[in-house]
């Protein structure tokens, strides 16, 4: 009975963790089944003791009646450390807990003096409780969850076997990077793992309640030693804490939160005695050693963790020295990169300073303060921070050229909605230092500082010129410095000569603004792309998703907005709008795509500086404040050349892990939300790699899995297991005829595959000969890497591919006519016909821009079939397309034409 037991608490573990069901409405669930199932077995035992003959006794069957205690034998539950902090600073408290906060920021501060205990009603009196504690999960016993599994150590194996790309190879994850290679000493065992360390806050509450903002962090761990497809899995997914509601750590008291984890760490790691980790292969233990090396995040959390000064701060940036006063720069040849030896240095002397003002001027003049994770002797405070392309890119440059820029929804109440939404997630140098018991000399000092600062702006004579470069042009050369005696267009006294001639705010014409939301609503995307919003710029449809921008401007914008600037009476101003939208898609395409080089690199960096540079020229009302943002992706080409594709160290996890926290069902109490959204979400995980991995080989625990998590259409999701003779007797009997034209299709193809095969009708047939059935599967769709492809009839979305000729690996674009499925050696085996598109003249084509400009990775063709097709394979799709129809008369063509745009392949394949 204890399979039955075993089965139905999982059952119920997966309602309350998965479903959202209370924990009440849980123990309701388990005391129903142990009713319904005792009623059973007391029928069926009623029933054996009358047959004659039959003398058998039916145990008896039983259920826990409390959830927790369902956890408890399931082995669910993780361990969690409760440590009492401090409700200002968030320092941790020895024991015995004093009454009040004795940490002082600096050796000469005064106490934090927050009390730490509260009076709380019981139903046994009231009694004092901590005012606030930090929980957090015991890494030793996540590890034993984490290496007990089967998957996870057969994938670490196949990991650690690889062999790494060649030094400017294409790289496709940061296991071909020269960050992965630089750790190659530390990576001589495959127990010896690489975690990256992941921070950001949220509301739990998803809104505002009574005006305030009540902000959680989440503290996350991803071992990178895992390959891209699972490292990100939330079972796989170290969840280290939830920073205690309602407020964050100050870029100071951050290292309270931090210390625990840090702890953890250097205990796995020399001069550390080993710390034996029982595994699924070695029972009895290994030696597991562990670095934290990227800290992937966005700005804030960055400047937060990694101890650098917020971005209003004068030395700004973590990777260089540019001052904010010349952040107008373009020629990265007159920066100095920061060291992260010269960081560590100035970070010890900020720890040793003995005052809060002689820290505030250190801060004021280095851009550094020291941060618990300097105590990790491997971690670089340069070369390991990951800039979060989630939040810089999406969520910054290409919301400022939406919003700000070509003013798409810039009305009064978005502005005020999006300066809100800002707010919210920003932190400046006058959160971290305003407070009521300052000293007055750190007052005095911050006054005399900002003086200095606005002085130095104000006298600052580096502006550089910008220019607008060839959209086609692939090289940098450094800009030249403006000219003192001339005018500074960037400067906020600067007034044109000619008032009448200056250009306002831009905008889209009415008719252009109505064709993008038809483009957006008419457009074909596959089934798995998220369709923006058709009222684009509206307020009612609210606040855009990262992954919107990134389908706006990589697969939609560029099928529609060349249209309103290529045209046969185009203006200088218009190829200068066309070129800067160029040179952003372009950007905007590598840094999202999961397979980079050093050249990829270069040329993204040829193509964002020219973007940059055209902004001021096209768009002189622009918020100056946004360059903080486009200075800080001047550094992806060095980040792209060290880390590898930045898409595989983006946000996107942690911001999916953000919604399921938020989504945990905690009853709104924020003494303990966190400590709920923990416990819940650290057993969901485990509950998930569970039921994923069935290492026990249960075949009843595999049913029900598959039950509660089943496979995306499963029936159609490709697979290559073996086909017993009854299978495939059974499959072609049940399978329809197919036509003579499409029978010698096949045929030939598998024929110029290699593979010798007959037709059923060349009678005789050797022994052992390879014969095409004439039967096969007519399936309307299948699954690829969890892709949908369909036939044209059933959703054109799914049926527009890109995809390589079996015969010269030539790439071309088209749509799925027919799918067809075949056993043929023991293995279903999938062909597709594929009806090209046509394409145009190379006169046509010239007309159109995208000939022009390859890096939009979009082609005009027309919108009828063309007369060839051919027969593929899985194997040779590359990427589903977006394709959207063109009137006759588009750029000139005196026929209806057609978009096609494959930049959602994105480097995958």
């Amino acid at each position: 009975m204890s399979q039955i037991s075993k089965l139905c608490c999982t059952l119920v573990i997966w309602f309350n963790l998965k479903a959202g069901i209370s924990r009440d409405h849980a123990n309701t669930l388990l005391r129903a089944l142990q009713f319904i199932i005792a009623t059973l077995l007391h029928t069926l035992s009623i029933a054996l003791r009358t047959a004659p003959g039959f003398n058998a006794t039916i145990p008896t069957f039983h259920l826990p009646r409390d959830l927790r205690t369902a956890y408890n034998h399931d082995d669910l539950d993780p361990t969690i450390i409760r440590t009492i902090c401090c409700p200002g600073c968030y320092s941790l408290m020895p024991k015995p807990v004093p009454w009040k906060c004795q940490w002082r920021e600096s050796p000469r501060s005064r106490p934090c003096g927050e009390t730490l205990w509260r009076l709380q009603r019981t139903p046994h009196g009231t009694k004092w409780v901590p005012k606030c504690c930090y929980n957090t999960q015991d890494f030793e016993s996540w590890l034993q969850f984490f290496l007990g599994r089967r998957e996870i150590e057969e994938q670490l194996e196949k990991v650690f076997m690889k062999d790494s790309a060649g030094f400017g190879a294409d790289m496709h994850d940061i296991h071909d990077s020269p960050a992965w290679k630089d750790l190659q000493d530390f990576l001589k065992d495959r127990y010896h793992l690489v975690f990256g360390f992941y921070i950001d806050w949220f509301n739990p509450y998803t809104n505002k309640i009574a005006g305030k903002v009540v902000s959680c962090g989440a503290l996350l761990l991803y071992c990178m030693n895992l390959p891209l497809e699972l490292r990100y899995l939330p079972e796989n997914t170290f969840i280290i804490g939830i920073i205690p509601p309602p407020h964050t750590p100050d870029p100071v008291t951050i290292s309270h939160i931090l210390t625990p984890f840090i702890d953890s760490m250097l205990m796995h790691r020399p001069p550390a005695p080993p710390r034996q980790i029982p595994t699924y292969r070695f029972p009895t233990g290994v030696d597991v050693q562990t670095e934290v090396i990227p800290v992937l995040a966005d700005l804030q959390a960055i400047r937060k963790v990694g101890g650098f000064v917020a971005p209003s701060g004068e030395m700004f940036c973590s990777f260089c020295d540019l001052p904010a006063s010349r952040i107008e720069e373009l020629d990265p040849t007159t920066w100095n990169a920061r060291s992260g030896v010269e960081v560590r240095e100035q970070a010890q002397v900020w720890l040793n300073l003995t005052t809060k003002s002689a820290r505030t001027a250190h801060v004021a003049k280095t851009g550094v303060r020291w941060t618990a994770l300097h105590r990790l002797p491997e971690w670089d405070p340069v070369k390991h921070l990951v800039l979060g392309f989630l939040h810089n890119w999406l969520e910054g440059i290409l919301q400022h050229q939406l919003r700000r820029l070509w003013g798409i929804g810039r009305d009064a109440q978005t502005a005020q909605n999006l300066a809100e939404l800002e707010k919210e997630e920003t932190f400046t140098e006058e959160d971290i230092w305003e407070s009521e018991d300052e000293l007055e000399d750190l007052r005095q000092e911050a006054a005399e500082h900002d003086a200095a600062v606005a002085e130095a702006l104000k006298s600052s004579q580096d502006a550089r010129s910008v220019t607008i470069r060839s959209q086609s042009s692939d090289s940098i050369t450094p800009l030249p410095a403006v000219n003192p005696d001339e005018d500074d267009p960037m400067d906020a006294n600067y007034k044109p000569e000619a008032e009448g001639t200056k250009r306002g705010p831009f905008t889209f014409e009415d008719e252009q603004l109505q064709a993008i939301r038809t483009c957006i609503q008419e457009v074909s995307l596959p089934t798995w792309v998220s369709r923006p919003p058709g009222n684009l710029g509206e307020p009612g449809h609210g606040k855009l998703k990262a992954e919107q921008y990134l389908t706006l401007f990589t697969i939609i914008f560029p099928l529609i907005i060349p249209e309103f600037w290529w045209t046969s009476n185009h203006t200088e101003f218009e190829d200068q709008l066309l070129a800067s939208f160029v040179h952003l898609v372009a950007c905007t395409n590598i840094v999202a795509s999961y397979k980079t080089s050093n050249a990829e690199a270069d040329a993204y960096m040829n193509h964002y500086i020219p973007y940059r540079s055209s902004l001021p020229h096209l768009y002189p009302d622009s918020d100056p404040k946004s360059m903080f943002n486009h200075h800080y992706a001047m550094h992806n080409g060095d980040l792209l050349k060290y880390w590898g594709p930045l898409a595989a160290l983006s946000e996107f996890a942690g911001e999916r892990m953000n919604g399921l926290l938020q989504k945990i069902n905690t009853n709104s109490h924020l003494s303990d939300l966190d400590l709920t959204m923990l416990r819940q979400m650290a057993r969901r995980c485990r509950l998930e790699g569970r039921l994923h991995d069935n290492q026990s080989g249960d075949a009843d625990m595999k049913k029900l899995a598959e039950i509660l998590e089943p496979s995306q259409g499963s029936r159609f999701v490709l697979s290559d297991a073996q086909l017993s003779t009854v299978d495939v007797a059974n499959i072609l009997g049940e399978a329809p005829r197919l036509a003579p034209t499409e029978y010698d299709m096949i045929l030939q193809y598998l024929r110029l595959t290699g593979r010798a095969y007959r037709g059923y009708l060349q009678l005789p047939h050797p022994s052992a000969a390879l014969i095409l059935p004439p039967s096969a599967r007519r399936p309307p769709q299948f699954i690829l890497d969890k892709r949908t492809y369909s036939c044209q009839i059933s959703h054109i979305g799914n049926s527009a591919i890109q995809f390589y000729s079996p015969q010269t690996q030539s790439t071309y674009t088209g749509f799925i006519h027919t799918i067809w499925q075949i056993p043929l050696e023991d293995v279903m085996r999938t062909f597709i016909l594929v009806n090209c598109h046509r394409l145009l003249s190379s006169a046509e084509a010239e007309r159109a821009p995208y000939i022009h400009n390859p890096r939009l990775m979009s082609s005009l063709v027309d919108s009828t079939p063309s007369n060839q097709s051919f027969v593929i394979e899985p194997k040779h799709i590359i990427t589903h397309l977006t394709t959207f129809k063109r009137p006759a008369g588009t750029y000139g063509i005196n026929r209806e034409t057609m978009v096609v745009c494959w930049a959602l392949n994105r480097g995958r394949r």
